[in-house]
């Protein structure tokens, strides 16, 4: 459904080297003193692609992080330095064609969020839906299993939020906790004893 979003044709993904590459050729292009680091522009281009990608995990655009952080009063130099690398990161990658591994959940939950055709379609699809370690994915991912699996057939999980071991890649391990609210038709079955 890349059409949906304005692909071409199959966008290309890129890894997180490829990622940092392009932050650093966007860092020559936009002005960010606050941010760039003359000693190690290379350093530089990984922090931001960390904060791109972390925003990514919460579901923040450029837009919406900017609107957050003014919110917040936190935007500062560094922030609107920041957002606009992101903006340019974005752009960027759109033109290329390009697609980073944080896009492969916020843009399937864009289209199945506002395509009731396409949403359904994949509903009739994959009635079943199963996620183990479900401790260990986003609220992102979590957003997108919603809108998958709706609120008539919601999807099958296994998590211990005791047992989170990937915050610092976005993991969540209030999914279990929130997994009611999340889906409130769902069954809970508790296994209290682990072998």
């Amino acid at each position: 459904h890349g059409g949906l979003l304005g692909f071409d044709s199959n966008p290309k993904l890129i890894d997180e080297d490829a990622q940092i590459e392009l932050v650093y050729e966007i860092l020559g292009s936009v002005p960010c003193p606050e941010l760039f680091l003359l000693r190690d522009p290379w350093e530089t281009a990984t922090r931001v692609v960390e904060h791109i990608n972390h925003c990514k995990h919460f579901l923040l655009s450029a837009d919406a992080l900017a609107a957050k952080m003014r919110e917040d009063g936190t935007i500062g130099a560094a922030g609107s330095e920041l957002i606009a690398i992101y903006r340019e990161y974005e752009r960027v990658k759109a033109e290329r064609g390009r697609v980073d591994f944080a896009d492969l959940i916020m843009l399937p939950l864009e289209v199945l969020s506002s395509n009731v055709e396409v949403r359904e379609a994949w509903r009739a699809k994959f009635p079943w839906v199963m996620v183990d370690e479900f401790q260990d994915v986003s609220r992102a991912t979590s957003r997108l299993l919603r809108e998958l699996c709706g609120s008539k057939n919601p999807p099958w999980v296994v998590g211990d939020a005791r047992q989170a071991i990937y915050r610092f890649l976005g993991a969540s391990p209030e999914n279990v906790s929130e997994f009611r609210t999340d889906f409130p038709d769902a069954e809970l079955f508790s296994l209290e004893v682990n072998y």
